[in-house]
């Protein structure tokens, strides 16, 4: 399980850039940065369990059965896993891979999501735009601009400043529910019409397309 672990994280460090210096680096069996630890620099670690309840001035670069990011991180967050929960803080970007995925966070810039199931807290902030690829996704939050959704199944609950363009592959899993805003347009496909419930406003158009389920439909075992 720890050479697997070895092999995600760099793969993912290879996501930033070349010249990054990793200011501190850990692989075991259990990582935990402690609440009152501040790193001066990028994080990068592999374990069973990554816990950071402390700051990180730099980046984050995690992977582990178990991932979870309660503290301040001043720069990205690329991070695979099981299991991913976000409750603190991100200046920059998040970039996550997992099984399931919570995101109860303000992220700064743009939303990069891969997971089998995804849940986007009412707290969470994206301030830009987000890209989610999921087989189940279930969104409460605030996203700035954009929405790009490639899943099985969506339920939208949140709002979104921008567009929102959607590709939802089970039938009669698409839900605009009462409490959601899209303030731009509403561009989808998917093997039936959204259920779009009342007290949900879409301030711009809606572009629906039809698919055949059992051709398009994603799936979390295809995505992961």
């Amino acid at each position: 399980m720890k050479q697997k672990l070895k092999y995600i994280l760099v793969g993912l460090a290879l996501l930033l850039t070349p010249s990054m210096v990793f200011a501190k680096q850990m692989t075991k069996a259990n990582v935990i940065v402690p609440a009152d630890e501040t790193i001066d620099g990028n994080f990068y670690a592999a374990g069973e369990q990554v816990v950071i309840d402390g700051t990180v001035l730099g980046d984050v670069i995690v992977a582990g059965g178990m991932v979870q990011i309660n503290g301040t991180v001043a720069g990205d967050v690329i991070a695979a896993g099981g299991q991913i929960r976000i409750t603190g803080p991100v200046q920059g970007d998040v970039r996550v891979a997992g099984g399931d995925v919570i995101l109860e966070s303000v992220v700064g810039k743009n939303l990069t999501l891969m997971a089998g199931n995804a849940y986007i807290s009412p707290n969470a902030a994206i301030g830009l735009s987000a890209l989610v690829m999921a087989g189940n996704v279930d969104m409460h939050g605030l996203i700035e601009r954009d929405l790009t959704a490639l899943v099985g199944a969506l339920k939208l609950n949140g709002t979104v400043n921008g567009n929102v363009d959607a590709k939802v592959g089970e039938p009669d899993q698409f839900y605009v529910q009462s409490q959601a805003l899209i303030g731009g347009d509403l561009k989808y496909k998917s093997p039936s019409q959204a259920n779009v419930l009342s007290g949900a406003t879409i301030e711009g158009s809606v572009d629906y397309d039809t698919m055949r389920s059992d051709k398009d439909s994603p799936k979390a075992e295809s995505i992961l």
